[in-house]
């Protein structure tokens, strides 16, 4: 017998051990191959250590093989050892924010085994595949490519993804993630060798999943039925902070402010998942759109008269934007309403409709603090009823001490006494003309900027430039020195231009 180091034992599978087969044959161009003899070792008692020996070959001992012409022997080496490509294991780190909803799906492509042949061999074998899978997450646009792995059944990958993701308002439809196997081929298209789908709702706290799935054929494919195999897949749906668009934070809120009456509606457009399509493919199915959305605020007491709208997403179902806008509001008479509607852009003919969003704004910004929600596109009487998918939103009605510009209210200690100055307050202007054509596309913008002088003196006096706006706020003081008058045919006039 022979004392083993702790790192030259045997290891040990138990009773019914791994049994490596051999099998030796005769290849022949034209007939089948011929068999020559083999071999069945029990691993159980293979040492870690490399052993090198001749085994004598045998005769099948199953009788699928019926030649007795066989002798002979096979020198083979053996050894167990460590190969870093099979010791895949990602996403395993310290859950940091277990609290927080889950906004990145991630997803390791470890290893295939006993996928299907799709290139069968000419003149003898078996055969091989060069299998690549695409991973994407179902019902959007989400999706990653692994890389091909030439002339092999049982692939090693050992790739990660992540992809962008977290949870919409349908629940009607639960995520899932799907990963299809294909054959790739250098002149046809490749071959289909199956897919594996992982629901996403189990995973939404965090958890990992490891696990060996079995490739499956489509729910609608009826033509391919060479599909065997599995896929090795670790999937964990975890928060990731840099993609979490959070632009109103509440860390900015002030406690002095929570007992003023909101003056500002704050806005963010964040994206949009699954919706229509409204620019078809000519010689294919499906397509695409190119949407944007304009927003308009109706009631309250607001100086944005003007509906305002974002930029547009070229060939998406699935935009982001992250935009911001700001619209000067307060509580008037009536409630103030959010419209939302959203539209496919085209270059010739007027936009298509895609869906509206309404929403009350004291109902759904009760408090001060921003709230963020899904909201699904509806349709409108008398526009296209091919509306389908939803859009985020994160909204803030809040208190903004910049806009809370009241001068000239403190008590006048001098009532009596004749005035001798002019006080003039420029606050804001809104709707203004677009002198700054865009060089490449439609609209523009301006750079206002005010002078105010009082006609038949010298008295003169300019406002800051606003940049780039045609909604420019100023909330700027002036101060004349001017005493009134006795001429009343030709009173003083104050020229603002």
């Amino acid at each position: 017998t022979k004392d083993y180091a702790e790192d030259e034992k045997p290891i040990d599978f138990g009773i019914n051990g791994p049994i490596l087969e051999v099998t030796c044959e005769d290849v022949d161009t034209v007939s089948s191959a011929d068999f020559m003899g083999e071999l069945n070792l029990p691993l159980n008692a293979v040492e870690k250590q490399r052993v090198r020996k001749w085994y004598a070959l045998e005769a099948d001992a199953g009788g699928e093989h019926k030649s007795s012409n066989v002798h002979g022997e096979l020198e083979l080496i053996l050894e167990w050892c460590y190969n870093p490509e099979l010791d895949f294991d990602p996403f395993c780190e310290e859950d940091k924010y277990p609290d927080k909803a889950p906004n990145e799906v991630c997803v390791g492509l470890g290893r295939g085994r006993h996928l299907a042949i799709k290139d069968k061999a000419v003149l003898y074998g078996e055969g091989s595949s060069d299998p690549r899978c695409t991973l994407r997450i179902d019902g959007t646009e989400l999706k990653e490519v692994s890389a091909v792995k030439k002339t092999t059944l049982n692939p090693i990958w050992n790739e990660t993804f992540a992809f962008p993701y977290s949870r919409g308002p349908d629940d009607s439809q639960p995520p899932s993630l799907v990963i299809e196997c294909e054959d790739v081929d250098t002149i046809t298209a490749a071959d289909f060798m199956g897919l594996v789908r992982v629901e996403l709702d189990p995973l939404k706290d965090h958890k990992r999943l490891k696990k060996w799935l079995p490739l499956q054929a489509r729910s609608d494919d009826k033509a391919s039925s060479n599909i065997s195999g599995d896929l090795e897949v670790f999937v964990r749906w975890r928060y990731n902070p840099e993609l979490d668009f959070d632009p109103y934070p509440d860390s900015e809120l002030k406690p002095a402010y929570e007992d003023k009456a909101p003056n500002e509606l704050r806005l963010a457009l964040v994206q949009a998942r699954g919706l229509a399509i409204k620019d078809k493919n000519l010689l294919s199915k499906g397509g695409s759109s190119d949407p944007f959305a304009k927003f308009e605020v109706t009631g309250g007491d607001s100086t944005a008269k003007k509906p305002f709208k974002s930029q547009t997403k070229y060939k998406t179902l699935c935009p982001r934007w992250n935009e911001l806008f700001q619209v000067p509001l307060k509580k008037g008479e009536v409630q103030p309403r959010l419209e939302v509607l959203l539209y496919d852009e085209d270059e010739v003919s007027s936009p298509d409709f895609m869906g509206r969003i309404s929403i009350e704004i004291s109902e759904f910004c009760s408090t001060q603090k921003a709230r963020r929600e899904w909201f699904t596109l509806l349709p409108e009487e008398g526009k296209s009823e091919n509306v389908k998918g939803a859009v985020e939103l994160i909204a803030q009605w809040r208190y903004n001490p910049a806009l809370d510009f009241e001068p000239f209210l403190e008590p006048d200690e001098h009532a009596d006494a004749p005035p001798n100055e002019l006080r003039v307050a420029i606050v804001a202007a809104r709707d203004l003309a677009i002198k700054d054509k865009n060089l490449l596309s439609k609209g523009g913008s301006s750079d206002p900027r005010c002078t105010l002088t009082v006609s038949g003196t010298e008295l003169k006096a300019q406002s800051s430039t606003k940049q780039k706006t045609l909604e420019p706020r100023w909330c700027e003081v002036f101060s004349f020195e001017y005493t009134p008058g006795s001429d009343s045919e030709n009173p003083p006039v104050l020229d603002v231009l």
